[in-house]
């Protein structure tokens, strides 16, 4: 084959990383970075140009492999078709949970013998090189013809044990088409019974499909395995549907030792929102105690610190706390950039954080044109912003009254909690955007903004997150025949039974009482012959 794959070793071990790297070579992989920690990896502004990334789970600086990968994943930073093969000194005690979203992740003990990796590498090889051909040429095919190369992938390859990521990666590329039938009819042809349960949570998720989730949580239950993805995806559920009690309920009930960064700093959010500023900040300092040696989990931590200041301030959860108590634990904890090492990435967050609060504190009142530059300068200095940055953007743009950028900023936010791996990071995300939309947006300007992101997102191929916006905003103004209109809409001709408290039925009863137009009255014959 013509194509050259390129590949990332991480791995603090001399010795291992000249190994690799010679098997690597040995099989034709010839371009290779190789790095001691993951450093390099999470200062990183643009997609890592790797197709297959070796890395231990355990780094030096307490960088942790698995959660670095997710941390790239979500920010989609890695290539759809990248194969991920982790090396454990404990491969039985790891949860890897399969943390690259739709690609199956190899995961061999570090005592491993030659034969074993360069099998894994064999594998992880040819799946990338039909992978990364097939997705070059998506924007080049018809929706016909996408179907056809997809539904011919199998043939393609013909290495033992790679039917599994062959059924993955067609999933993946039928997002474009954004087609549940076919998607599924591929998932549940997966053979790994626990490879099958992830990707069917995810898909379900993605396409709003609430029952069968409930289902498929239920069945991981009971096999007792995926089980940081139960979580996830139940908590996701209770935090969009406000069920903030519940979801703090079942993640007190993990054992506290077990509990991965992300999920800790999803629990400190919602101390916040159940007891209080103070509990919340408490617990998170608590946590940095325990852990003095890890940067990594101390600087999300002190982030997350960042974020609850920010919030408090926002939404003055806790009446008593005076806004200079928090401003001096902010400027405090922004004042600890001088204790990690310069592969992490904690002081691009500062910027993002000073001006939201300054500007929510009306600092730009009379120099608004000051405020709109700095957003500009910020939103300009990455290529991918990191959704709670992108959230802060999109709350300073409401601020200082730019409506056209700060629905720029949400929409991307919606195509990335549309789009990305779940995780608690995604929960605390929407928790930002949704608080502060309820909070800060009258219900009229509110169902307006929501349902110009549902049209779009159904322009982008999102349906279910169009659906989540539509819905939404029939709930802020479930008087407005256009909204309703709209969630009809979306429901009949995405063929995606979402879950709704308001049947499809009774949204027509609220139509016939509506004063329409002749083209709402056509519109509406059109979707009852649809049904």
């Amino acid at each position: 084959m013509s194509e050259k794959l390129k590949a990332i070793v991480v791995e603090s071990n001399t010795d291992t990383r000249a190994l690799v790297r010679r098997l690597l070579i040995d099989l034709e992989v010839n371009d290779i970075t190789c790095y001691a920690n993951g450093s390099a990896l999470l200062k990183r502004t643009d997609v890592v140009n790797a197709d297959i990334i070796i890395m231990a789970t355990e780094l030096e600086n307490n960088y942790a492999g698995i959660d670095l990968i997710r941390h790239l994943a979500r920010l989609k930073k890695l290539h759809q078709w990248a194969k991920v093969i982790f090396i454990a000194h404990e491969p039985t005690r790891i949860r890897t949970d399969f943390p690259l979203l739709g690609q199956k992740c190899d995961l061999i003990d570090k005592r491993f013998a030659v034969e074993q990796l360069t099998r894994s590498i064999q594998t992880c090889r040819a799946v990338c090189l039909v992978g990364k051909r097939t997705f070059s040429q998506l924007n080049e095919e018809t929706d016909i013809k996408l179907v056809k190369l997809v539904k011919n992938l199998p043939t393609s390859i013909n290495i033992k044990d790679t039917a599994d990521s062959v059924k993955l990666l067609q999933s993946k590329l039928l997002m474009k088409l954004r087609r549940p039938t076919l998607i599924f009819n591929i998932v549940d042809k997966i053979h790994d019974p626990t490879l099958r349960l992830m990707a069917q949570m995810h898909y379900y998720f993605y396409f709003g499909q609430h029952l069968p989730l409930q289902q498929t949580i239920k069945t991981a239950k009971n096999q007792k395995t995926l089980l940081s993805q139960q979580r996830y995806y139940y908590l996701l559920q209770c935090v969009m549907e406000k069920r903030y009690t519940s979801a703090y309920t079942n993640i007190c009930e993990l054992d506290e030792s077990s509990l991965h960064p992300p999920e800790v700093l999803l629990k400190s959010t919602l101390i916040f929102l159940t007891e209080g500023f103070t509990p919340a900040v408490n617990y998170l300092q608590k946590k940095k105690i325990e852990s003095p040696e890890n940067h990594y989990y101390r600087s999300l931590i002190t982030i997350n610190i960042l974020f609850l200041c920010f919030m408090q301030l926002l939404h003055k959860r806790d009446k008593h706390i005076e806004d200079n108590v928090v401003l001096s634990l902010f400027h405090e904890s922004c004042q600890e950039k001088s204790l990690y090492d310069p592969g992490n990435d904690f002081d691009s967050f500062i910027p993002y954080f000073s001006l939201a609060i300054d500007v929510i504190s009306n600092k730009y009142q009379d120099n608004l044109a000051a405020a709109h530059a700095q957003v500009n300068d910020l939103a300009e200095m990455t290529i991918n912003i990191e959704p709670s940055k992108r959230i802060l953007l999109f709350i300073i743009c409401v601020h200082v009254g730019d409506a056209d950028a700060a629905f720029s900023h949400m929409a991307a936010l919606c195509a990335v909690l549309a789009d990305v791996e779940i995780s608690p990071e995604m929960a605390v995300n929407y928790l930002a955007y949704d608080l502060f939309i309820e909070s800060h947006i009258g219900k009229e300007a509110r169902a307006g903004m929501l349902s110009r992101l549902g049209k779009h997102m159904l322009e982008n191929r999102y349906p279910a997150m169009a659906l989540r916006l539509f819905y939404r905003a029939y709930r802020a103004t479930p008087h407005s025949a256009d909204n309703v209109l709209n969630l009809l809409s979306a429901l009949i001709v995405t063929k995606l039974p979402y879950y709704m408290e308001t049947s499809i039925a009774e949204l027509f009863e609220l139509l016939e009482c509506a004063p329409l137009d002749n083209s709402q009255k056509a519109l509406i014959e059109d979707l009852k012959k649809r049904l």
